[in-house]
């Protein structure tokens, strides 16, 4: 290891280092300030190397390359091409927004300073002046007469009359009053077969329903539903199963006929299918058996 190198272990010491340093450039500044007075010639020279740096560091950026001097010209056109630019999108919008604004002062003029307020004003006051004869005719008639009742009672008549009949269906025996929720079949009719009862099925009550037919293959439908001309009307729900060769779940045949019903037992009987929550329109022929 060099024995110049010096360790400085406090900071006395490396404050007593720079203050030495210090002293050690003032002296030297000092003794050259010294030799450049006693010596003009030694300070000509010095001016001479001074001037001759500056020249060097103009030349030196007076010689740069030709890459750079070009890439400086070309910055220099760019942020003149884009001034210009932006220059004439200005002058641009300027015109159309005085075009824009002519025109809204064209139209303006045109609907307030042109128009005719007087034949406005004419043709208000005569609208104003029918509509308030109008209001007059109308007092002096008030009150109207009241339309003829007639057709209307007929109407309201005729309507009552159509509901006004108990429609019971022959597969489920619900209860309904329009006949536009029925559908007419013949006995002829093929999906009446799911209506037959089984041989082994004992049923103790006479549900023949007239009709030989239906009475030879065991159908069982409800009585009430069947017309003079032998037809048989079958609700919606009913015909739509049937239609899809399926037996009705709400069908009497599926084990929910009842038959006749003493009348001593009409009230306990209604009494339980009402406490057991059974509204009596799943059971319409129940219900008409007990009323």
């Amino acid at each position: 290891m060099s024995e110049s190198v010096q360790y400085i272990h406090t900071q006395q010491e490396a404050q007593a280092e720079l203050d030495q340093r210090a002293a050690s450039a003032k002296a030297s500044a000092n003794r050259r300030k010294q030799l450049l007075l006693n010596n003009p010639q030694l300070v000509q020279e010095e001016r001479e190397k001074q001037s001759q740096r500056k020249r060097n560091n103009r030349n030196k950026k007076r010689n740069l390359p030709d890459s750079e001097n070009s890439r400086q010209v070309d910055l220099e056109m760019d942020a003149a091409r884009k001034a210009k630019s932006r220059r004439i999108v200005k002058d641009k919008q300027f015109v159309e927004n005085a075009q824009e604004r002519e025109a809204l002062i064209e139209k303006v003029r045109q609907r307030y300073v042109l128009y005719d307020f007087s034949l406005l004003m004419v043709f208000s006051i005569a609208e104003l002046d029918a509509q308030f004869a109008d209001l007059q005719v109308k007092e002096q008639l008030w009150p109207i007469p009241a339309p003829d009742v007639t057709p209307m009672y007929k109407k309201f008549l005729t309507h009552t009359y159509k509901l006004g009949q108990n429609i019971v269906c022959a597969c489920c025996g619900c209860i309904s009053h329009d006949i536009a929720e029925f559908e007419v079949v013949l006995d002829s009719y093929e999906p009446l077969r799911h209506f037959c009862i089984p041989e082994n099925v004992n049923i103790p009550f006479d549900f023949s329903c007239g009709i030989d037919r239906l009475d030879q293959n065991h159908i069982l439908i409800d009585k009430l539903r069947i017309t003079q001309d032998k037809r048989i009307l079958l609700c919606r729900v009913c015909h739509d199963q049937l239609s899809k060769d399926r037996q009705p779940s709400e069908a009497l045949a599926n084990f929910r006929w009842v038959g006749p019903v003493p009348h001593s037992y009409h009230n306990s009987i209604l009494t339980i299918l009402i406490s057991l929550n059974f509204h009596p329109s799943k059971f319409p022929s129940l219900v008409r058996n007990l009323i």
